[in-house]
C-alpha cells in the first residue's frame, strides 16, 4: 500500500499523543513539538518569492529524525495490519506498508485484504493520511500456479487491480514463484549502466588508476550488485551449488576487473582477482549472508521470522515441525551448522558468539583455501596467493603504468600456446 504525501499530512498534536502514549520522555517530547512549532516556507514564481507562509502540519523531508518520528505516528498502522484473527501479516518502512495474506485460495486472500483495508481506511481518517490504491501492487505467490487462480483481482471501492507479474519491496523484485527471475533482470540491466561508467572512467591511458579504480567498483557497482544478498545469495555451502543469479554477477565481476586491472582479455580471472585484490564474488556473497545471519541472531530478527512460519503454518493445519531461520532464509534449507564451518575453516566448530574471528578474517582465509585448490592452466602467471600487499606495487602510477605491470604479471609462459 502507497501512502500519498505521507510526511506532510502528519498532524502534530496527534504526534506528540502518541509519543506520550509509547513512554517517550517528555522532555524528548516537548522538542519535537518545537522542532514542528514555528516552520515557514515561500514560493517562487517567475524570480518572485511570496511573503513567508506558515506551515501547521507536517515533518520536514530530509531530517533524518522525520523517519523516526513517522515510525512512531503510524505504529498503529502497523499494528492494525497484523490482525490476530485473519491471515494475514503487515510490515512497514516509514510509509511503505505491505500486506501478506496466506490461505487455500486466492480468492479467499483478496477477501482479507479487502476487509482488512477498511481498518486502514479508518485509521488513515484518524491521522489525516491519505492512500494512493492506483498505486498499489498485488501478486499471487505459489509454486503451484495450475492450482490457484492467479488472475485473481482484487477490488477496492471503484478501483479493480490486477494482478503483477512482480513487486518490489524495499528494493527487492520479488516474482510469483520466488525464483528471483525479475530481480535477476533488473540487476543485470542496471550493472550495463555501472559497467559502462566505469569503463569510460578508467580509460585506458588517463582514466582513473588502478587503486582509484578498484576502490570505485568495491564502493559503488559491487554493492549495488550485491543489494539484499541474504535474500537471493545461496551459500555453495549448502549442496555445492549457488543460484543463477550469483553465476550471472560473477560474470560482470570478471568484465569490470578487466576494466580496473587493464588486463588482457584471456588473462584467468582467478589473477586478476589476486592482483586486483577482490575475492571470487560467490565468497563475498556468502560473507555478507553469514554477517547477516549473526546480526538477525543477535538483535532477535531470526526468533520474529520463526514466530511468522509458524503462525502460518499453524493457520493452515500444516504440521508443527520446528521452523528455524535456516529453513525459510534461503532459497532452499540450508545445511545445518553451515555458518560455524564457514566461520571456522580448518578449525573444530565454535559458536559464531563465541568466535573471536571477524567476516573479514574469514573470507580471507577462505579464499586463500579456494585459490589453493583451485586447478591452474599453464597460462597462470601469478603464483602468490591473494594477499593484500600486492596494492602497494601501484601506488603513484597513472593508468597506462598500472595496467602494463598487470600486463607484464600475467604474460603466459614461453613457450604456451592458446588451445583450439
Amino acid at each position: 500500500m502507497d501512502i500519498s504525501g505521507a510526511y506532510d499530512h502528519v498532524v502534530r498534536e496527534r504526534l506528540t499523543h502518541i509519543l506520550r502514549q509509547k513512554g517517550v520522555p517528555s522532555s524528548v517530547v516537548g522538542w519535537v513539538q518545537s522542532f514542528m512549532t514555528g516552520r515557514t516556507t515561500t514560493l517562487v514564481f517567475d524570480g518572485r518569492e511570496s511573503e513567508p507562509l506558515q506551515i501547521t502540519s507536517g515533518i520536514p523531508q530530509g531530517s533524518p529524525i522525520s523517519a523516526i518520528l513517522y515510525l512512531f505516528y503510524n505504529a498503529e498502522l502497523i499494528n492494525l495490519c497484523n490482525p490476530q484473527n485473519m491471515r494475514v501479516s503487515g510490515m512497514g518502512f516509514v510509509d511503505d506498508v505491505n500486506l501478506l495474506a496466506w490461505g487455500s485460495t486466492t480468492r479467499g486472500n483478496c477477501d482479507n485484504l479487502v476487509q482488512l483495508h477498511e481498518q486502514c481506511l479508518g485509521w488513515a481518517r484518524r491521522h489525516g493520511a491519505k492512500f494512493e490504491p492506483t498505486k498499489y501492487k498485488l501478486t499471487h505467490f505459489t509454486r503451484r500456479p495450475k492450482k490457484f487462480d492467479t488472475k485473481q483481482k482484487l477490488r477496492l471501492g471503484g478501483i479493480t487491480k490486477e494482478p503483477n507479474e512482480a513487486v518490489k519491496v524495499l528494493g527487492l523484485l520479488l516474482d510469483p514463484k520466488l525464483q528471483w527471475k525479475a530481480h535477476k533482470k533488473a540487476i543485470v540491466d542496471k550493472m550495463a549502466t555501472q559497467t559502462n561508467a566505469l569503463t569510460r572512467l578508467t580509460g585506458s591511458t588517463w582514466g582513473l588508476p588502478l587503486l582509484q579504480a578498484r576502490q570505485v567498483y568495491a564502493m559503488v557497482t559491487r554493492p549495488a550488485m550485491s543489494y539484499a544478498a541474504h535474500a537471493w545469495h545461496q551459500p555453495a555451502t549448502n549442496r555445492g551449488r549457488g543460484l543463477d543469479l550469483t553465476r550471472e554477477l560473477q560474470k560482470i565481476q570478471n568484465k569490470c576487473l578487466r576494466v580496473v586491472t587493464g588486463g588482457f582479455r584471456a588473462t584467468p580471472i582467478q589473477s586478476l582477482e589476486t592482483l586486483a585484490h577482490i575475492p571470487p564474488l560467490d565468497l563475498y556473497l556468502t560473507g555478507k549472508v553469514v554477517a547477516y545471519r549473526k546480526r538477525a541472531k543477535d538483535n532477535g530478527t531470526d526468533s520474529l521470522i520463526e514466530k511468522a512460519c509458524s503462525r502460518i503454518k499453524s493457520t493452515l493445519g500444516k504440521p508443527q515441525a520446528c521452523t528455524t531461520t535456516a529453513a525459510v532464509g534461503h532459497p532452499e534449507p540450508a545445511r545445518e551448522g553451515w555458518i560455524e564451518d564457514w566461520m571456522n575453516p580448518g578449525r573444530e566448530r565454535t559458536p559464531p558468539e563465541q568466535d573471536k574471528r571477524g567476516i573479514g578474517q574469514a573470507l580471507r582465509v577462505r579464499w586463500k583455501e579456494k585459490w589453493e585448490a583451485a586447478q591452474r592452466s599453464r597460462a597462470e602467471a601469478v603464483p602468490q596467493p591473494p594477499c593484500g600487499k600486492v596494492l602497494t606495487l601501484h601506488r603513484n602510477l597513472h593508468k597506462a603504468e598500472s595496467s602494463l605491470l598487470v600486463q607484464l604479471r600475467t604474460l603466459p609462459p614461453q613457450g604456451w600456446r592458446p588451445g583450439p
